[in-house]
């Protein structure tokens, strides 16, 4: 089977721990060094997206047809597809400099992301902040949603449900 994804230029092996993978649908998403970022429609075989540049940040998730990029001022929401900026919310007062976001999940058609420092930021389907949370729990490092309840896994091995 041929295809144009194995068209991707790697920079070593070596680089692997700030790879990720991640797929939606059929567009299958790269993430190589933490910088560079290809996404390829596995139906059409096509890249929309072919070694597209990504600041530095300390958080990158995925979510949907999202990349959600959390660097110490911003929080940016780029599209997979074309690569456009949808919005940035400035952090100053909601969440800080040094949190990480490690987990997107919708509730009630809204965005809610998680940070490892126990703060939750809600968005509407436009992107456009809403409210922010405070869980009062710190050093969260796994966020998981089953059955209407959300459970947070910390470092010191606790579990929370809400």
């Amino acid at each position: 089977h041929n295809s144009k994804l194995e068209d991707i230029q790697f920079e070593t092996s070596l680089n692997n721990l700030d790879d990720n993978l991640y797929v939606y649908k059929n567009l299958f998403v790269y993430l190589d060094n933490d910088k560079s970022l290809y996404s390829y429609d596995l139906i059409k075989n096509k890249y929309y997206l072919y070694n597209f540049e990504i600041d530095k940040s300390l958080s990158k998730i995925f979510f949907n047809n999202l990349l959600i990029n959390k660097n110490e001022n911003n929080i940016e929401f780029y599209n997979l597809i074309d690569g456009k900026l949808l919005n940035k919310l400035k952090i100053s007062n909601k969440i800080s400099k040094k949190s990480k976001i490690i987990k997107a999940i919708s509730i009630n058609n809204k965005l809610h992301l998680f940070s490892n420092h126990g703060i939750i930021l809600i968005f509407n389907n436009k992107l456009e902040f809403i409210d922010r949370i405070d869980l009062k729990v710190k050093k969260i490092i796994k966020v998981f949603n089953y059955q209407n309840k959300i459970f947070l896994s910390t470092k010191d091995g606790k579990t929370h449900i809400y």
